[in-house]
C-alpha cells in the first residue's frame, strides 16, 4: 500500500497499513472511554435487574420451590447411579471369583481329554418305534444319551471344590459333551477334564450309568444292544472350553464398559446451583458481564475508528500528505508538545511515527514553520491560511506567524468551499498555505483547495498539518 501516491489531481488515493494503524492508535483516549463507558454500562445494568430480583418475593419464592425441585431429582439420579454402580460392582466381583474355579484353570489349547464310542443295534421288529431298524436304533441311543448327561462330571472332575452356579455358562456342557451319529449308530462322548484319573473316574461313572439304564431302555424302547467301541485319551485343543473363555471375556468387558460409563456419569453429576441469586453472585456476574462490555466497547470503538479513517478519505500522515500533493511541509502544530507524563508521550510517540515534529515545544513548532516560510515566500508579501483544520487553529497560528515575520501579511483564511471570509481574504492575497488536520481533513477538500489556488494562479507556499 501507499507505493504509488497520488498526484493532486487523482480521486484514488492508496492507504498505507501503518498510517492505518497509527491513525486508530492516536484515538487512544477515545477507545479507553468507549471501552470503559461500555463495561460499566453492560456490568452496571446486569447488576441493577439482579438486584431488583433480589427484592422481588414472588421471584424469591418461586426459585427456592425450583431449587428443592432440582436437589430432589438430583438426589435421586445419585442414588440410582450408586445403586446401579454398587450392582456392576458385585458383579464384576462375582464374574472375578468364577473365573478362579477348576474348570477355567484347565488350558483350552492342551486339554486331557478322553473320547468314548459307544454303538446301538436294535431290533426292528419290537419296540414302539415306527419300526425301522434307523429309529428304534435313534430312540435307544437318545435315551442312553439322556442318561449319560445326567452325570455329575462336575463332581468327579472336582470332588473337593465347592458347586458353582451360573445360569449364563454351561460348565457341565463344557467338560462332556455326547454326539449322537446317526449314520454309523453311534455315540461318541467327549470328556475333557484337569488329569487322566479324572477321565478314568468319569468313564467308570458313564459305565456304571449304562449298565444300570440297559433293562429300563430294552423295556421303554426294546430289545438292544448297546457296547463300547472304543476308549481313548490324548491332550489336545478343547472347542468348548475356548468358547466359555470367549464367552466369559466378552461378558466381562461388557460389565467393564458398563461400569466406567456409570462412573463417568457419576463424576459428571453436579449439585445443583441455587436459583436465587446472591449478592456475591451478582458481583462476580457482574464483573463478567462487566468484561464482556469492555471487551464489545473495545471492538466497536476500533471499528468506527478504522471506518472513519479509512474509508472515507482522511489525511493519516505526513508523508500521506506530502504524497498525495506536490507540496512543501512547512510543519507541524499540536503534536504533543507540552505534555508530560505517560500520556503525552504515548502521544508524542504516535505523533512522530506519523511524521510529526514531536517533542517540540509550541515555540520552537512556530518558529520551525516560520523560518521554512520565509525560505519558500520569496517575494511573496501577503499570505492566506486555507484548508480543513479549525478556525481557532488557523487564528493562532496567523498571529504567532505574523509576530515572527513582521515584514509579511498573514491572515487567516479558512475552508475555501464553506467560509465566506475565506473566500475574501484569499483573493487578496499572494499566496496561500495549506493547514490540514491529521486524520480530520478530508482528501476531497484537500485536493479542491489545492487545485482552486493552483488554477488562480496563486502561489502554493506548502503545507501545515496540525494534530487533533
Amino acid at each position: 500500500m501507499n507505493n504509488n501516491p497520488p498526484t493532486a489531481h487523482s480521486d484514488e488515493i492508496s492507504l498505507s497499513l501503518s498510517d492505518i494503524l497509527w491513525s486508530i492508535l492516536s484515538c487512544w483516549r477515545r477507545i479507553i472511554l468507549v471501552t470503559v463507558a461500555a463495561a460499566l454500562l453492560v456490568g452496571g445494568v446486569y447488576a441493577l435487574l439482579q438486584t431488583r430480583k433480589l427484592s422481588d418475593s414472588s421471584y424469591v419464592t418461586s426459585a427456592k420451590e425450583k431449587n428443592a425441585e432440582l436437589q430432589t431429582a438430583y438426589e435421586q439420579d445419585k442414588a440410582r447411579l450408586n445403586a446401579l454402580k454398587e450392582y456392576l460392582r458385585s458383579q464384576i466381583q462375582y464374574q472375578a471369583d468364577f473365573a478362579q474355579t477348576p474348570v477355567f484353570q484347565i488350558s483350552p489349547y492342551a486339554a486331557n481329554t478322553m473320547k468314548l464310542v459307544f454303538f446301538a443295534s436294535a431290533d426292528e421288529n419290537k419296540g414302539d418305534t415306527d419300526g425301522t431298524t434307523s429309529s428304534l436304533s435313534l430312540a435307544v441311543l437318545n435315551a442312553y444319551r439322556a442318561r449319560i448327561a445326567q452325570v455329575d462330571i462336575m463332581g468327579i472332575m472336582f470332588p473337593d471344590s465347592p458347586t458353582v452356579e451360573d445360569n449364563t455358562f454351561d460348565l457341565g456342557g463344557a467338560l462332556m459333551i455326547p454326539l449322537v451319529d446317526l449314520d454309523f449308530h453311534t455315540m461318541e462322548v467327549t470328556i475333557v477334564g484337569p488329569g487322566p484319573e479324572h477321565l478314568a473316574a468319569a468313564s467308570a461313572e458313564i459305565d456304571r450309568i449304562i449298565a444300570e439304564a440297559g433293562p429300563e431302555i430294552a423295556e421303554k424302547v426294546g430289545p438292544h444292544t448297546f457296547s463300547k467301541l472304543s476308549e481313548s485319551t490324548c491332550v489336545t485343543q478343547s472347542d468348548a472350553l475356548i468358547l466359555l473363555h470367549t464367552d466369559y471375556e466378552k461378558r466381562m468387558d461388557i460389565l467393564m464398559d458398563k461400569y466406567t460409563d456409570v462412573t463417568t456419569e457419576i463424576s459428571k453429576l453436579k449439585s445443583p446451583s441455587t436459583a436465587v441469586v446472591k449478592k456475591s453472585q451478582v458481583l462476580r456476574s457482574s464483573v463478567k458481564k462487566a468484561v464482556i462490555g469492555a471487551l464489545a466497547g473495545f471492538v466497536l470503538a476500533v471499528g468506527w475508528i478504522f471506518v472513519s479513517v479509512a474509508l472515507t478519505g482522511k489525511v493519516l500522515s505526513v508523508k500521506d500528505l506530502t504524497n498525495g500533493i506536490p507540496v512543501r511541509f512547512l510543519g507541524s502544530i499540536h503534536s504533543g508538545s507540552g505534555k508530560t507524563g505517560p500520556a503525552g508521550g504515548l502521544d508524542r510517540l504516535i505523533a512522530a511515527r506519523q511524521g510529526m515534529l514531536a517533542g517540540k515545544t509550541a515555540e520552537e513548532e512556530t518558529d520551525f514553520i516560520a523560518a521554512n516560510l520565509q525560505c519558500a515566500a520569496g517575494q511573496v508579501n501577503s499570505v492566506v491560511l486555507i484548508g480543513g483544520a479549525h478556525k481557532a487553529v488557523m487564528e493562532e497560528l496567523s498571529r504567532e506567524l505574523s509576530k515572527k515575520l513582521q515584514g509579511m501579511q498573514i491572515l487567516c483564511g479558512g475552508d475555501l468551499l464553506s467560509d465566506a471570509d475565506a473566500v475574501r481574504a484569499y483573493q487578496s492575497c499572494e499566496g496561500v498555505i495549506l493547514v490540514e488536520t491529521l486524520c480530520a481533513s478530508r482528501w476531497n477538500q484537500v485536493i479542491s483547495s489545492y487545485s482552486l489556488a493552483a488554477g488562480d494562479g496563486k502561489k502554493i507556499l506548502g503545507a501545515i498539518l496540525s494534530g487533533k
